[in-house]
């Protein structure tokens, strides 16, 4: 199955801001297409890896910052800045800094929809899903989701 296969696009609207961390890995397949695909403009690339994240930047025309994704969590969070949708497509070995150590951060800076990657083996580690609605994502690891968190719905 292709990766982003079962992302959830219901919730994507044009007009909708984004800040999509950790995107650049799979040239944005995973998430940032389908913010293209639903005409979403206001959306900010974030990624340290420059070259994939400029190929990225390079099809999309989203502004792209290669720079760490967790001093901009901080960034955001000390500025009071918010986006209506946060996107974490974090590598599975960052589950715990994603929806353990962030998650009140990032949740701060969520107006409407906080969706994260989790995988199946964190779900174990920690007793059960966390709160949520899932998507399933892949079989990598023992199964990879996607989390959504809504704070409201559009």
């Amino acid at each position: 199955m292709v990766g982003g296969l079962e992302f959830p696009k219901h919730l994507l609207y044009p007009g909708q801001s984004a800040l999509c961390l950790f995107c650049a890995a799979f040239n944005g397949r995973n998430d940032v297409q389908h913010l293209k695909a639903a005409g979403l403009r206001d959306v900010i690339l974030i990624d340290n890896d420059q070259d994939k994240l400029e190929e990225l930047a390079a099809w999309t025309n989203y502004p792209a910052y290669n720079v760490d994704a967790f001093e901009m969590i901080e960034l955001y969070y000390s500025e009071g800045q918010h986006f209506d949708l946060v996107i974490c497509d974090q590598w599975t070995g960052m589950d715990q800094q994603i929806h353990g150590d962030y998650i009140e951060k990032l949740v701060a800076i969520t107006k409407c929809h906080l969706i994260m990657g989790i995988c199946q083996t964190y779900i174990e580690s920690q007793g059960g899903r966390p709160p949520g609605s899932y998507y399933w994502r892949s079989n990598h690891n023992g199964g990879v989701y996607w989390r959504v968190l809504s704070k409201m719905k559009l």
